[in-house]
């Protein structure tokens, strides 16, 4: 059985305003800056900037064996990529407010 799933390629300007949003999230919660980069596949985030012309960006939790049957996530993994994603949110939404803080417990 084979399969394609096309998509376009898209990029995104790393001074826009959800890579800066994410950014911080991601040093917030993990103590340490993550470095841009591209990605060697095709996820949903080329439908909506490649079709429709929303910005985006991509990032998931760390997992072993993944795509395959036995592919697993720790929950302290799942928990971490929860705050990053809620925290981009804020720092998205609100950019100049406290939410840009960093919060104790992130």
């Amino acid at each position: 059985m084979s399969f394609d799933l096309p998509g376009d390629a898209f990029s995104i300007d790393p001074a826009h305003p959800l890579v800066t949003a994410f950014q911080a999230a991601y040093a917030a919660v993990s103590g340490q800056p993550l470095a841009l980069g591209d990605k060697p596949f095709v996820d949903d985030g080329n439908l909506f900037a490649g079709e429709a012309g929303v910005p985006a960006l991509t990032h998931g939790p760390a997992a072993s064996g993944a795509h395959t049957i036995h592919e697993a996530v720790t929950l302290d993994e799942l928990v971490r990529v929860a705050k990053v994603y809620a925290l981009t949110a804020l720092h998205f939404c609100v950019p100049d407010s406290s939410a840009n803080a960093t919060h104790p417990g992130t």
